[in-house]
């Protein structure tokens, strides 16, 4: 497993798996290079890692909803292939929402949240299928407020 930091915003990436045994990286000549026991290696776009589909996965935190119901997730950025789109409530089994989400251009497309979901707290993961190529460039949440009866 190797732990990446961008310093501008503080955000980390974890990558793991065969392969990724790297101890350091750096951008030189504008390439990224990934440096390791076994050399120095060219950190770049490809759609395969050797024969392999190179998949991609990332989570959100664990999201608190508060008194709000989340009806819609929305994507925005765009991917040439299928998206897997996976709402998780309160840290329980995954229910899956899958997207064709955003071909070839730039836009927005919808997860709709599964009818009865009512979590406290919501985590999102997107995920490529076989491998997609794609750019994310932000989650949105909409939710409705929950309106509760007393009894009298």
């Amino acid at each position: 497993m190797v732990l990446v930091m961008n310093v501008k915003n503080q955000a980390v990436s974890e990558y793991e798996g065969e392969g990724f045994y790297f101890n350091s990286f750096a951008l030189f000549n504008g390439q990224y290079l990934a440096v390791g026991a076994a050399g120095i290696y060219v950190i770049g776009a490809a759609s395969k890692d050797g024969s392999s589909n190179i998949d991609a996965e990332l989570k959100t935190g664990q999201l608190a909803m508060g008194s709000a119901k989340p009806r819609d997730v929305y994507l925005a950025g765009k991917s040439d292939g299928r998206m897997l789109v996976t709402l998780s409530e309160n840290e329980d089994t995954p229910n899956n929402a899958k997207v064709d989400y955003l071909l070839e251009t730039l836009g927005f497309d919808r997860a709709k949240v599964p009818r009865g979901m009512k979590p406290d707290y919501l985590q999102v993961g997107i995920k490529n299928v076989a491998g997609s190529d794609f750019d994310l460039d932000g989650v949105e949440i909409y939710a409705e407020g929950l309106t509760r009866k007393k009894k009298g």
